[in-house]
């Protein structure tokens, strides 16, 4: 390939090494700049990630796996409960009443979301105890009432307490000239999920109480929750369940929330989008140098093609240290991502108390904490791009390099 060995080592110690004397101070800002790239690239990609998976892992903690539901309310919901388990792939089910409550504490009103649920079923199908905060959720009858967090610092309730629940047959019995009395329900447990959506203002009920409070029949149900069997496919259980039930509407976690997830895969694709530019921005500093570092050895260019070297082996060198650049830039960057995200919640506690705007993770994206998840995939595919960009970057001067006339450049320098 050269003319010799010593002349590669010369060539290789003269334009590749970053630890050379003679590797230029604008290569070095070159691969920092690059490292900034994929560190941004690479902190944004794991934190999205990992809102992602929180969010995802929210929605099932509180929603469950699957759902059953009908446009008609399901009557006999005990015996299709028997019949779905019947399903090799479904573990555990649970019927529910849904609704919106009127609540009372003192003189404070509240408008929370209830769900009527069997207690032993229900915490087969979800993780309800990890949740319990205060009390005990095992003591949830018909006369009992388990509220969120955030319901019960708005209202000032505690466990113990007692409140007052009116429901929507209340002002159907008022148009009546019918006057109901609102139910009495003492609190027992208070729950949080870690979720601000569901602790803002949601209320459990036992589920006899919540038929009686919308005037269902004892067996009605909205519909039922389910949880699948470890290692099974939700696609392919939900498709089952829809064969051998089509009097029923069966919904999966992912379709339920199809257009909320689709809103944060789109989010995190612009984000990535638009980031990808900073690489950009720094494959031309890349360029720059290496046009530099030609036009400043264009006599040393000159003497190593007389001396055996062939444009092609001289333009490889500046492709190769862009690849260099790339590849020690990418390893800096995940460093420092890996850095910034170890120290993410104390840098992130520091810029909110800064700009004097807290807690708005739980305010706007429902978390306590920045969550963070580390995708191999996204690794692999920032580090591919960076090299390529990179590469590419070094392909300018290496084009350059090979209109060089090395009689030329000799009489000239």
């Amino acid at each position: 390939m050269f003319a010799n060995v010593k002349l590669s080592w010369y060539l290789a110690t003269k334009y590749l090494f970053p630890t050379g004397k003679n590797f230029s101070f604008l290569s070095t800002i070159s691969i920092f700049g690059v490292a900034l790239g994929v560190v941004v690239l690479f902190v944004v990609s794991s934190v999205m990630d990992g809102f992602q998976a929180e969010i995802c892992s929210k929605i099932v903690g509180t929603q469950g796996q699957v759902r059953v539901d009908s446009e008609h309310i399901i009557h006999d919901s005990e015996a299709i409960r028997r019949a779905l388990l019947n399903d090799s792939s479904v573990e555990q089910a649970s019927s529910y009443v849904m609704g919106a409550l009127m609540l009372q504490f003192g003189n404070k009103p509240a408008f929370p979301f209830a769900k009527g649920m069997n207690v032993e079923y229900e915490s087969k199908v979800m993780p309800l105890k990890n949740f319990i905060g205060a009390g005990d959720v095992g003591a949830l009858d018909d006369s009992a009432i388990v509220i969120s967090s955030g319901l019960a610092s708005t209202l000032g309730a505690r466990v113990g307490d007692s409140v007052d629940v009116y429901s929507p047959l209340m002002l159907q019995g008022l148009q009546g000239d019918e006057l109901l009395l609102p139910r009495s329900f003492d609190v027992v447990a208070i729950y949080d999920t870690g979720w601000n959506q569901v602790d803002a203002n949601s209320v459990l009920l036992s589920l006899g109480a919540m038929q009686e409070l919308f005037g269902m029949a004892d067996g009605d149900a909205h519909g039922l929750t389910l949880k699948l069997r470890d290692g099974v496919s939700m696609e392919k259980s939900v498709a089952k369940l829809r064969k051998n039930f089509p009097e029923l509407r069966v919904l999966g976690w992912q379709e339920l929330n199809g257009d909320f997830l689709f809103v944060l895969k789109l989010e995190k694709t612009m984000m990535m989008f638009v980031l990808l530019f900073i690489l950009l921005v720094a494959s031309f500093s890349i360029a720059s140098s290496l046009m530099i570092s030609v036009v400043k050895k264009r006599r040393e260019i000159g003497l190593l093609c007389a001396l055996g070297a062939t444009r092609r082996d001289i333009s490889l060198i500046f492709l190769f240290e862009g690849l260099i650049i790339g590849v020690v830039g990418s390893i800096l960057g995940l460093i420092f991502g890996c850095i910034a995200l170890f120290f993410r919640n104390s840098i992130l506690a520091i810029l909110t108390r800064f700009v004097g705007i807290n807690d708005f993770l739980l305010r706007f994206y429902d978390f306590a904490q920045l969550p963070v998840k580390y995708s191999m995939g996204n690794i692999a595919t920032i580090v591919a791009f960076t090299i390529f960009v990179c590469c590419l970057a070094g392909l300018i001067p290496a084009l350059a390099v090979a209109k060089v006339n090395p009689a030329r450049a000799l009489r000239n320098e």
